[in-house]
């Protein structure tokens, strides 16, 4: 993995997620209840495979952000959740 990969995979998948709850946090705050849902997946909090390591990396790190938000957001009545889907193989998870 090249640092420019592993920087874009880190800005689409958790930047953007980071980002996506900045962007909502002050309308749930406001009205007092929300509720933010994001999508990591089974491949790196679990499993990794070979070549994928920027991957599997952004993905567990959304999962310590959904854990860290949700903590940090339900004194504000906001529930934060993943879903985690499984692997699938196609051409991009091939080596």
């Amino acid at each position: 993995t090249s640092p420019e990969d592993w920087d874009r995979v880190m800005a689409v998948n958790l930047r953007g997620s980071f980002n996506a709850a900045r962007a909502a946090l002050p309308s749930m705050k406001a009205q007092g209840s929300g509720r933010m849902l994001f999508t990591s997946s089974i491949t790196g909090p679990q499993v990794s495979s070979p070549g994928h390591g920027d991957y599997s990396a952004s993905k567990a790190g959304i999962n310590g952000f959904i854990r860290a938000a949700a903590l940090e957001f339900s004194g504000y009545g906001i529930t934060v959740n993943g879903v985690e889907p499984g692997n699938i193989l196609t051409e991009g998870m091939k080596l």
